[in-house]
């Protein structure tokens, strides 16, 4: 992301992210904003709280 390497947009359904999760945390630590579509999730997705979500820049 810091060498400018064009990423796929982020797909969400509502306030959940269907696809891209990786990309997503990876921007944020960045600071790249990514494109973003609007998608539908598969009916068997089961949406994680954000709050429960740790985020360890080292793993990225």
């Amino acid at each position: 992301m810091r060498d400018g390497v064009n990423f796929d947009p982020i797909k969400v359904d509502g306030d959940n992210i269907v696809d891209g999760i990786h990309r997503y945390i990876a921007s944020q630590i960045e600071g790249v904003p990514l494109d973003v579509v609007q998608w539908t999730k598969a009916p068997s997705a089961k949406p994680i709280s954000w709050s429960e979500m740790v985020v360890d820049a080292v793993d990225y």
